[in-house]
């Protein structure tokens, strides 16, 4: 029996919605504590560990101000994953019908123009979030905080993209890593007849 062959395109859309799929769970999952980190690392909270600090919101704020933003948060976990694996499979699908050869130093490069890809789109959505997880409670909505943002127009917008175009080197390198070993323990293996 032959395997029927998949569009390419096709799975590069199944995979980047289940890893975006993916990435919401976790998103909605974590959010206490990423908001938690976010306080503690900008200085907004008094308290030095995640558990202190949820405690203290939800004393202070109530419990739904653990989850203030995650609506913001969890669209750009979506967009954001959506993207990168999207554009990184195109681009190594690209490449292999230019006749590049996939080598380590090719998947880095590609992961390194998806992660810019990913950012031009997304690092405006991050940089609403953060604002909106460090502002004053009931000082400023998500509505004031975008129009703050938009009045500040690409350098608002855009802020920290130097910064975060070098981190783009994260999961490109974890993509090349993962694309040199030769075998996975997750890879999927056709049974014997």
């Amino acid at each position: 029996m032959t395997a029927k062959r998949v569009d390419p395109g096709a799975r590069r859309l199944l995979d980047a919605t289940a890893g975006s799929l993916g990435a919401l769970f976790v998103c909605v999952l974590m959010y206490p504590v990423d908001i938690a980190k976010t306080k503690i690392q900008s200085g907004c909270s008094r308290e030095n560990t995640v558990a202190r600090t949820c405690r203290a919101i939800v004393e202070m704020e109530g419990l739904g101000a653990l989850f203030t933003g995650v609506g913001a948060k969890s669209l750009h976990a979506l967009i954001q994953n959506f993207i990168y694996f999207y554009t990184y499979e195109w681009l190594k699908d690209s490449a292999r019908l230019l006749g590049f050869r996939q080598s380590t130093a090719s998947n880095i490069t590609l992961g390194v123009a998806a992660g810019l890809t990913n950012l031009t789109v997304t690092l405006p959505l991050e940089t609403l979030i953060v604002r909106i997880q460090t502002s004053e409670p009931g000082r400023a909505s998500t509505y004031a905080l975008m129009k703050e943002l938009t009045h500040q127009g690409r350098a608002g917008m855009y802020k920290g993209f130097y910064l975060s175009s070098i981190l783009t080197l994260n999961p490109a390198l974890n993509f090349a890593i993962f694309g040199i070993q030769p075998t996975s323990p997750f890879a999927s293996h056709s049974s014997p007849s």
